[in-house]
């Protein structure tokens, strides 16, 4: 079931600059899409519509066929929003807070305590359910965050760039939370960032700069889509290398041969061997998906 589709949407910003442009995505229930762009790339504005606080000057936005700005009260129920500028009320416990917040969906006290208790088991803040908020620290504010904005049981999650400042044991946890709601709960989740770390495993990715989709796709897509390829990186015993039909470059003392697969370099060690080439090391050096994006980004700055 379609939990989120943006139809050409457009969308002006200030001085008639076009803060989205033609933008068309579609979200299905219980799958991850993770849009990322630079600062002011468009991200917020797509925040924005589903948030009901902008509508759009093109299109249609909806949440499970309402629409983002229309029905913006039916799509705040199904809706859970969390982004890095959350606040609660800093005298509070963590507890108190998602007690309050969770008064404006009128769920009973029973249902709202139960689900705490799960929410922050599966995100690694049982032992700080009773501090005060002021207490906690950076990611565990933004935790608590997340936890706020599905305390209500939504049916899609939209995350706006809270990632940034958090360390690599916090985005592990993170991600193990959003798993478990996909899986689940079967949540929608729609990820808005700026960097890569972030990235579920199956998540579609859509690359977005100046409010325009620069591409989507998979991970493997996006890093074939970039130009760049996997290095055969092999150093031999007397500095010398000789494989036929395979193209080898020599730099600093090693030999690099670009290939597609990584398992590729099986057959180049293999002719390499029966040309009787002493090899003392062979690795394969894979594009990461980060090296994909920003060179994505790059050349799209260089055809401007």
């Amino acid at each position: 079931m379609e939990a989120l589709v943006f139809d050409s949407v457009s969308l002006k910003g200030t001085n008639d600059y076009n803060a989205l442009n033609n933008i068309s995505f579609c979200l299905e229930e219980g799958e991850c899409l993770t849009i990322i762009g630079p600062s002011g790339s468009g991200k917020k504005g797509v925040f924005s519509l589903i948030a009901g606080i902008a509508e759009p000057d093109f299109g249609t936005c909806k949440v499970f066929g309402n629409s983002c700005y229309e029905d913006s009260v039916a799509v705040h129920r199904m809706c859970g929003y969390a982004d890095s500028e959350s606040q609660m009320y800093s005298e509070y416990t963590l507890e108190e807070n998602i007690e309050l917040y969770s008064s404006l969906y009128s769920i009973n006290k029973e249902a709202v305590s139960s689900r705490f208790s799960l929410l922050v088991r599966k995100i690694g803040l049982w032992n700080q359910r009773n501090e005060q908020y002021s207490k906690l620290k950076i990611s565990e504010r933004i935790k608590a965050s997340l936890i706020r904005a599905v305390i209500h049981s939504p049916k899609l999650l939209v995350v706006y760039d809270i990632f940034e400042d958090l360390d690599r044991e916090s985005i592990r946890e993170i991600k193990e939370f959003f798993d478990y709601l996909r899986e689940e709960e079967h949540v929608a989740i729609l990820l808005l960032t700026t960097i890569t770390d972030c990235f579920l495993n199956d998540s579609k990715i859509f690359v977005i700069e100046g409010g325009t989709k620069l591409i989507s796709g998979y991970e493997k897509e996006i890093i074939s889509a970039s130009g760049l390829r996997n290095k055969a990186i092999i150093r031999t015993l007397n500095n010398r290398l000789a494989i036929s039909d395979v193209e080898v470059i020599p730099e600093k003392g090693r030999f690099i041969a670009y290939i597609d697969e990584p398992e590729e370099i099986c057959e180049i060690i293999r002719k390499a061997v029966l040309l009787d080439n002493n090899i003392i090391e062979a690795r394969v050096e894979e594009v990461k998906l980060e090296e994909a994006y920003l060179k994505i980004i790059e050349d799209n700055r260089g055809e401007e």
